[in-house]
């Protein structure tokens, strides 16, 4: 049973649950509701009554209720659970005066008084136990006050100051059906299931607030004053628009007014109040000749953006009506409010859009929330079970009136979600479309059903037609209007329509991540015919279309779903000029770069296109493009060269970027690079990734002891293959990655002569060459609080071996985005080769504090690695010991070990909002009393830090070992405190926009 939507609770049993399911049979609730808002306190006091009628053939012995407010009572709640996974803690960090609940219940039914109790412990679910059972047929009636305390605005409801959004807010059944009961909780992401009724509410409220609601208003002395506010009568009062403003404080009136608002056949009742809002209104006429008033509500500061809103309300009416069926309310509206659930929330007849800056802005989210009137709003499906049939057929609708309209493509449509979604379909980190929306990561629920889910739909669109298509969803309309369909549902009405089997779509399409990826692999012409030879590179059974393109003409030809290879012939002419599969990339392709054919280009099935800094989209195959690079070191000085890559968004499983780059100062060749292959397998391994990394840079510079600068420098090539582990939750945040890798370092080194007679000097390089193996494994987990990773590493050449153990947690404070951060650290050595003649093992060994000098494996970016003195030589790594503290002026430094070496780092946020922590840290190694100076077994540092976003930190040691001070006082002198300062740069942090939320992901070359 899942816990959150229990399949059938009551006795009823398989016999009786099988018959349910072929005679159609749905419960009914009317509800009356009278409130009042205090607008001091927030809260509402209300009496509820329902009608409610057991159409089921089963006798009730309990009726499960949504009371979704409980949900902001508590950071216990199934929301904030799902909330805080998702990344946002707005809500669990949120002040005790900032919750919400609903309270004071007290159930009658049918003149018996009923006792309840919270369901599966979510508060905002409980079970009314009855003392007599509602047989099959029978209509009770059940009343209860109730108080609500509306939260501030985290979610869908609540108020922000005197402004608000009272959604989910009154005691409300849970759908029962031929599965059983529903009850649910609230969350963000996942929406809601409720039964059909006719609703009459009365709302009272200070006399200046401007109410809208679901349904009619039945208040006729209110026109008079909405004629106030109606931006037709007002449009040209600069003042009093002016004095509705956002920063005007506007006093509620003393005296109260009551609104009643009544509407048939709906699951729902919305309602917004604030004393700013004005609004617009129009009518829309319909293909049966009724008439639909269309309101838009927004605040004056606003009026600019929500110029067109009326018009995206009427046309979006008119395209649904048209397509489906026509809408049967009186009323449609959009409101302008806060809204942290999403860019748009939708409720019958009625739906709130989140504040946007342009009309342009406004337009997918209005006609996205106008189409759930039919999709969820009369098409009443379980949202929770099958996000697909509201979201993604409105999705559908949605991109279809964009599309129909011929609407410019903007930002939003160059960053199209789809290209988004591609990123997970090739690397297999998608979700089945039909799936538990509570199931789905953060990612994938908005991209399976707003991206993939629409995507899918136009590959059936044009499979079978627009006429045909439409036909079907008009029939599944007319069956299943004011009812609950289930996904079978609208499959028999698809299938019945248009004569079809429809298997390739409802199961594996939307059931399976099977991927699609059709290709034309091979082309002949011969005469007026074209003999193709077409691949199925996954096994995806759908059909395809295949499009023969002229200057004019387009030709579709349908073909049926094939496994391996087939051959298919048609006629081209000399105005030809390319054959595509899946036209218009209509098939949600892992690959749509393999579905042309052109016939006049030289390589027929490839489009090589170099361009210039960079790619988003998935129509060329294997594109690259040409990026101007720009470094920057102390010894080559500034670097600037032209890169190549092809790294896109969606990426390619095979990925470079090479940058190569002249030095100014060093006036020699430098730069970097890096080739990766990637394979993303079904199973335990999610990804395997080869790759190729190689660097050349300086790292020494003399121009003072010969006539000629005498540079130096190394090369590095480092191969790896890295194996990221698959989670069976796909909600979690843990991964486990292993990664093995081989260096080949060539460092060159310089000496000097002077000539006795001349007193010339010159120099003369020799060159090093080290080869190591690194083996390392990690766990991460990025949950949203106290986070936490620890891995192994073992480093090892013919030399010696170093193993380190790491980890790293931080503890969430009570207080949003502060924390205490730890790091402990183990390592240990083992020397191989004692006779390895001018082998510096130095460089390698454990060391408290980590500078240039210690990075050996050139995996850190330097501006000055081997430097000792100025501010270059202040830089220092997180590694080993992690300490702060430098000490390179010692011929023997403070804290090294051949040995062995344990360690501490901490830090914590202040609870101030600047970018300053405080640090400390502290260690031991194999015979610290005897190596220390001073005898100290322990050695510490402690100060505090500025940070940048975590890719500058700059550190200010204010406390320290003996060790420490005595080094300070006598190299740094009068000027210990700044040269005791320490700087790290973690270019790892900086959020490349790689679409995956994948650590193993990321594409980064560094050196």
């Amino acid at each position: 049973m899942n816990k959150f939507i229990p399949i059938f609770l009551l006795c009823a049993s398989a016999t009786t649950a099988e018959a349910q399911s072929k005679t159609y049979w749905q419960q009914q609730a009317n509800v009356t509701i009278q409130a009042t808002l205090n607008d001091h306190t927030h809260q509402l006091s209300a009496f509820e009554t329902i009608q409610y009628t057991n159409h089921s053939p089963d006798t009730l012995r309990s009726l499960f209720f949504h009371v979704w407010m409980n949900a902001f009572k508590t950071d216990r709640s199934e929301y904030t659970r799902q909330a805080v996974e998702n990344g946002d803690t707005k809500f669990y960090f949120s002040k005790k005066d900032e919750k919400g609940y609903i309270d004071s219940l007290s159930f009658i039914v049918d003149g018996a008084a009923a006792t309840f109790e919270p369901y599966n412990n979510n508060p905002d679910i409980i079970e009314i136990l009855l003392g007599n059972p509602i047989l099959p047929g029978q209509t009770v009636t059940i009343t209860t006050p109730f108080k609500v305390q509306l939260p501030r605005t985290f979610s869908r409801p609540g108020h922000e100051g005197q402004d608000y959004q009272v959604t989910q807010w009154f005691p409300k059944p849970a759908v029962y059906d031929f599965k059983g009961w529903h009850p649910m909780p609230y969350l963000d992401q996942g929406e809601f299931y409720s039964e059909f009724g006719n609703y009459d509410v009365t709302l009272t409220v200070p006399e200046n607030y401007l109410v809208a609601a679901t349904g009619n208003l039945q208040t006729a002395t209110e026109q008079d004053w909405l004629n106030t506010r109606n931006m037709a009568n007002i449009k040209g009062d600069t003042a009093f628009l002016n004095s509705l403003g956002k920063k005007k404080k506007i006093a509620s009136s003393t005296q109260m007014k009551t609104l009643r608002f009544t509407e048939e056949k709906i699951h729902d009742f919305a309602w917004f109040a604030s004393k700013r809002y004005v609004f617009a209104q129009d009518t829309v006429t319909l293909s049966d000749g009724k008439v639909v008033t269309a309101r838009a509500y927004f605040f004056p500061e606003s009026r600019a953006a929500w110029s067109k809103s009326v018009g995206f309300v009427k046309n979006a009416t008119a395209y649904y009506s048209q397509r489906i069926g026509n809408y049967p309310y009186n009323n449609v509206s959009v409101i302008e409010g806060p809204l942290v659930a999403g860019a748009g929330m939708e409720y019958p007849t009625i739906a709130i859009i989140a504040p946007a800056t342009t009309a342009a802005e406004l337009k997918t989210p209005i006609i996205h929330e106008v189409g759930h009137n039919w999709f969820q709003g009369m098409l009443a499906s379980n949202e929770r079970d099958y996000g697909w049939m509201d979201e993604g057929v409105n999705s559908y609708y949605e991109k279809a009136y964009s599309k129909d309209r011929n609407n410019k493509a903007g930002l939003l449509d160059f960053l199209d979600e789809s290209i988004i979604t591609t990123q997970l379909l090739r690397r297999n980190q998608d979700q089945p479309i039909q799936l538990h929306s509570a199931w789905y990561d953060d990612l994938n629920y908005g991209l399976m059903l707003y991206s993939k889910a629409p995507e899918m739909l136009v590959y059936l669109e044009q499979y079978l037609g627009r006429e045909k298509f439409d036909a079907a969803m008009q029939s599944y309309f007319n069956t299943w209007q004011f009812k609950h369909p289930q996904p079978e549902d609208i499959r028999r009405s698809f299938e019945q329509s248009t004569g079809e089997d429809l298997s390739w779509f409802f199961d594996e399409g939307l059931k399976t991540t099977d991927k699609i990826d059709f290709a034309i692999s091979r082309g002949v012409k011969s005469n007026n015919q074209l003999k193709l030879t077409l691949k199925n590179k996954t096994g995806f059974s759908g059909p395809l279309m295949l499009a023969t393109v002229s200057a004019d003409t387009t030709l579709i030809t349908k073909l049926p779903g094939f496994s391996g290879d087939t051959t298919v012939t048609i006629p081209v002419t000399a105005q030809t000029n390319k054959v595509v599969l899946n036209p218009g990339y209509a098939a949600p392709e892992t690959n749509a770069a393999n579905n042309t054919y052109r016939m006049h280009a030289l390589f027929h099935r490839f489009s090589w296109r170099p361009r210039l800094i960079g790619g988003i989209g998935v129509k060329y195959n294997q594109p690259f493009y040409f990026m101007p690079t720009l470094g920057y070191n102390n010894y080559d000085g500034f670097m600037l060269g032209l890169g190549v890559h092809n790294l896109t968004i969606p990426s390619h499983n095979f990925q470079f970027l090479l940058a190569p780059m002249y030095g100014f100062n060093s006036k020699t060749f430098a730069g970097t690079g890096k080739i990766t292959y990637s394979v993303y397998p079904k199973g335990a391994i999610e990804q395997i990734r080869f790759s190729l990394q190689g660097s050349k840079f300086s790292n020494y510079y003399n121009a003072e002891l010969t006539p000629d600068p005498v540079v130096a420098g190394h090369y590095k090539i480092n191969p790896g293959v890295m194996l990221a582990f698959k989670n069976k939750d796909a909600r979690s945040k843990v991964e486990n990655i292993l990664q093995l890798k081989y260096y080949y370092i060539n460092e060159e080194t310089v000496s000097f002569s002077t000539d006795t007679t001349t007193k010339i000097t010159t120099s003369k390089k020799g060159y090093n060459d080290n080869h190591y193996v690194t083996l390392s494994f990690y766990h991460y987990n990025d949950r949203t609080l106290n986070p936490f990773s620890y891995g192994a590493n073992v480093v090892a050449n013919e030399h010696f071996i170093k193993a380190g153990l790491e980890g790293n947690f931080k503890v969430n404070y009570q207080i949003r985005k502060k924390a205490f951060y730890g790091r402990i650290f183990a390592g240990k050595y083992w020397t191989l080769n004692q006779n390895a003649g001018n082998y510096d093992y130095s460089r390698t060994y454990l060391v408290s504090t980590a500078t240039g000098e210690n990075d050996y494996l050139y995996d850190s970016y330097f501006f000055g690695r081997n430097e000792t003195e100025g501010l270059w030589a202040q830089q220092i790594v997180t590694k080993d010991g992690g300490f702060k503290m430098r000490s390179q002026l010692l011929s023997g430094r403070i804290g090294v070990s051949d040995n062995w070496m344990v360690t501490a780092n901490v830090k914590t946020d202040l609870p101030f909002k600047i970018p300053v922590r405080l640090f400390a840290d502290f260690g031991t190694f194999a015979d610290a009393q005897q190596l220390n100076s001073n005898g100290s077994r322990m050695l510490f540092d402690a100060g505090f830090e500025i940070y940048f976003w975590d890719i500058l930190n700059i550190y200010f040691p204010v406390l320290y070992s003996p060790e420490f001070k005595d080094y300070a006082q006598s190299v740094y002198g009068k000027n210990k405190f700044w040269q005791s300062v320490s700087f790290s740069l973690n270019l790892n942090n900086i959020k490349i926009p790689e679409i995956s939320r994948k650590r193993a992901d990321r594409f980064l070359v560094t050196d």
